[in-house]
């Protein structure tokens, strides 16, 4: 019998429940080589050192500004991306910004967190860190070897 194992994850880091996930951020860039092309996330993301750590980077940043958000007319490419994101959600409004972005892409992160949580608990059994870290890993395999079991397989219809 062939047994496959699920690639590790690019990058990682288990918190306690009062950690902010922005501040955890670029800890994980570090973990990951090379440039990133995208990071989209909800709008508890927007942070300065945050958004400068991905232009660094080169990526596109995908994250609302909060609805109070004011120009800041910050001279550095993270300075200008959000601006613009300001500008366009004040032009055409919030709903429509997020469909020209692809924010809905987001949507697919809090699905997975949904899934794992309402299948495997929303609390650790194990009490060390790395039985943690081991928890979570095979975890995170058993829920994506069930999606890949059970998930819907799309087909083209039509000539």
């Amino acid at each position: 019998m062939k047994q496959t194992v699920a690639p590790s994850c690019p990058a990682e880091r288990l918190t306690d429940r009062g950690a902010d996930d922005a501040t955890v951020v670029p800890t994980l860039l570090q973990q990951v080589g090379g440039g990133g092309a995208r990071f989209t996330a909800d709008g508890a993301y927007d942070s300065w050192s945050l958004r400068e750590a991905l232009a660094i980077r080169g990526a596109l940043t995908v994250v609302p500004p909060s609805k109070a958000a004011a120009k800041s007319d910050k001279d550095t490419p993270a300075g200008r991306a959000r601006d613009a994101a300001v500008v366009r959600i004040r032009d055409v409004g919030r709903r429509r910004w997020k469909k020209e972005t692809g924010y809905h892409q987001q949507g697919r992160a809090e699905v997975t967190f949904f899934r794992y949580k309402q299948l495997i608990g929303a609390s650790l059994r194990a009490r060390a860190p790395l039985a943690q870290k081991v928890e979570v890993r095979l975890a995170c395999n058993v829920l994506n070897r069930m999606l890949e079991l059970g998930a819907a397989k799309p087909v083209a219809i039509g000539s």
